[in-house]
């Protein structure tokens, strides 16, 4: 098994986790094939999220695996992970497709996951450690990776946007592509949550917006 790849979890079923009073580890499956691996080793211990992308799935800070301040994992219902205040005073989020099932870990845990918790659990939660400030610089290097594997070019993104492309020509592929896979605050769902600009173009969103965002010297 290498990367992200993992075998199937077994162990018990349950329909809620309840991060008040469970301990152990569970997994959460969910109906875009993404994984996500909760831990926590004590009750007076903070939360550890690993998340485990599915097929095509973009990065994501919690991929790196992290110390959450909050979840939310319920099957059929999008499972809901944050840190709380940090970096720009703002929190740091990730939602999940709809839950199709939670499985709490067996006590020996895969080498994967055992690592994983060895390396993670020293991570003091105390005054002098901001969470959100680190996970936000694991968000933004996860996303300039995935710019540089995916770069788009000025035409090509001109032709999708039926628009001539002069406005935000002297961008580089990669740029664009950071902004294009980037979740903007400008553009958000019916839940009110920011979406990237190819997520706000496929739902049919108007291409005022993104042109605008490309165009404009302070985004990234």
């Amino acid at each position: 098994m290498s990367g992200n790849e993992r075998d199937p979890a077994r162990g018990e079923q349950i329909s809620v986790l309840n991060p008040a009073t469970d301990t152990g580890a569970f997994e959460a499956v969910t109906e875009s094939g993404t994984a996500y691996v909760m831990i926590r080793l004590s009750h007076s211990g903070p939360w550890h999220v690993r998340r485990f992308p599915g097929p095509g799935a973009p990065p994501l800070w919690l991929d790196a695996g992290g110390v959450v301040s909050r979840l939310e994992c319920a099957v059929g219902q999008p499972a809901r992970f944050e840190v709380s205040g940090g970096y720009m005073d703002e929190d740091l989020w990730a939602r999940s497709s709809a839950v199709l099932a939670i499985v709490r870990l067996p006590d020996d845990l895969p080498a994967t996951e055992a690592a994983w918790v060895d390396a993670r659990g020293g991570v003091p939660l105390d005054d002098n450690f901001d969470a959100a400030d680190v996970y936000q610089a694991e968000v933004d290097a996860a996303r300039r990776a995935y710019a540089e594997a995916n770069p788009v070019t000025v035409a090509e993104l001109a032709a999708i946007l039926h628009a001539d492309g002069s406005t935000f020509a002297w961008r580089s592929a990669e740029q664009l592509s950071l902004i294009m896979s980037t979740p903007q605050d400008d553009l958000v769902d019916a839940q009110g949550e920011p979406l990237t600009p190819w997520a706000w173009l496929a739902v049919g969103g108007s291409t005022g917006p993104v042109l605008g965002m490309l165009a404009n010297e302070d985004e990234a």
